[in-house]
């Protein structure tokens, strides 16, 4: 198994606003909710990765692979209506903004697709 994630370092706030950028939104309100009790840095290395698969591409930067991601989102994305959790295993200490009408909490459960809700929205 292998958990990775970007070569160099980025902030959330960097993250929001290059995402802001690459949408071409310089002015959107970017939203600052309340702290989660999370890691506050982590970082992450390729080499286990690159041992084992050497032939990889070399890695997409933050901006290009994120104006890659708005591309995407502004052509095929749009055939891809939200995804909302009607059931998650855990509620307690979830982050309120993570909470949908309905959800509830059940069991350890397996979960697939027959779990989750489309949400229509209004374009």
């Amino acid at each position: 198994m292998f958990n990775i994630g970007g070569d160099i370092s980025s902030t959330v706030n960097e993250l929001a606003d290059v995402t802001r950028t690459a949408w071409g939104s310089e002015f959107a309100r970017i939203e600052h909710l309340d702290a989660r009790n999370e890691v506050k840095n982590a970082e992450s290395d390729h080499g286990k990765l690159n041992c084992f698969f050497p032939d990889l591409p070399k890695p997409v930067g933050l901006r290009k692979g994120i104006q890659r991601m708005v591309e995407w989102a502004k052509t095929e994305g749009v055939y891809f209506p939200p995804v909302a959790f009607n059931t998650v295993e855990v509620m307690k200490r979830m982050p309120p903004s993570w909470v949908t009408p309905g959800m509830k909490e059940v069991p350890i459960f397996v979960h697939n697709s027959t779990d989750n809700a489309l949400v229509s929205i209004n374009r």
